[in-house]
């Protein structure tokens, strides 16, 4: 089921917004010229998560910007930047509990430069696992 805002010449434009068969939200979408091109949130369960910049057709829209993922939980799983699908920039990763996990860069899909790790507590540095990621691989001194 959707709701939608208008069409326009046959092409979607505006937020649109569909339901499960449970009448659970699963996803808006911003419609321009029957593409999606904006700002989109993803349900599960009719629980957020996931919300950023997509860009794409309709059946198969990309990550295309500032991306939000969330844990069922609702807090916060990584923010980063996508470029059509692909991570690429600065990740901030967190663990279910808030606490912040790593952070460090990317470049297609795969851990790149430097990378720092936490514990649990978000604090106490993972020595094991920080430092210089080549091709998503930790490079060993």
């Amino acid at each position: 089921m959707c709701v939608f805002s208008y069409v326009l010449n046959g092409l979607q434009w505006d937020l649109w917004v569909y339901f499960d068969k449970n009448k659970k939200i699963m996803k808006k979408v911003t419609m321009k010229n029957g593409m999606i091109d904006g700002p989109c949130w993803i349900y599960s369960q009719g629980r957020l998560t996931g919300e950023g910049i997509m860009n794409g057709l309709a059946h198969d829209p990309k990550k295309n910007g500032a991306w939000k993922a969330y844990y069922q939980n609702g807090r916060l799983k990584y923010e980063g930047v996508f470029t059509m699908g692909v991570k690429s920039g600065t990740f901030v990763e967190y663990y279910s509990n808030g606490s912040k996990k790593g952070t460090g860069d990317y470049a297609n899909d795969r851990r790149n430069g430097n990378w720092v790790f936490y514990a649990k507590d978000g604090v106490t540095v993972d020595v094991e696992n920080s430092g210089q990621y080549v091709n998503g691989k930790l490079k060993k001194q």
